[in-house]
Formats: structure tokens, sequence, C-alpha cells
């Protein structure tokens, strides 16, 4: 649970991936769908359109090709070091 200790930012303009089944979803639309508590949102992934993704077999993806599939295979991915890497 966010604390005023550990706070919790969730940009409502960017794209979040979820844990659970790999539906990417636009942040705003999370949050009016009131489907979600923050608990469970801070799980998350945070996926920027402009980075550089990289699954577990090597291959490089970017965020905006990601975003534009809607959904990615969990199985080809490992989200505890799911990171940002920018564009060359």
């Amino acid at each position: 649970m966010p604390t005023g200790y550990n706070p919790f930012l969730f940009p409502k303009n960017g794209f979040y991936i979820n844990p659970k089944n790999g539906k990417i979803k636009k942040g705003l639309r999370l949050i009016n769908s009131g489907n979600y508590s923050i608990c469970e949102l801070e799980n998350w992934k945070y996926i920027s359109p402009y980075g550089i993704y990289f699954d577990k077999n090597g291959n490089k993806f970017r965020g905006s090709d990601l975003i534009k599939r809607g959904k990615i295979v969990l199985a080809n991915w490992n989200l505890e070091v799911f990171h940002l890497h920018w564009f060359p």
C-alpha cells in the first residue's frame, strides 16, 4: 500500500502492463474504470512509447510497437526485470 514514505506516482497519460494477463492499457482508462485499486495498480509495469524493451530471448522491441499490440505474452517476458532502455 502506498504511504507518505513510499509515494506511488501514476501518470495518467502513461501506459501500463497488467502483470496477470499481459494487457496494456492507458493510465487514465484504468483510473476512470474504477475496476482497480491503487494497491493493484502499483504492481502494473509502466511502458514508455519512446523506449526499447528486451524479452527473455534478447529480442528488442519499441515501446510504441508493444502498445499498438495491446497485449504481450507474459511467458516471453520477465516483468521483474522489465526496464526501460532509451532509443539510441
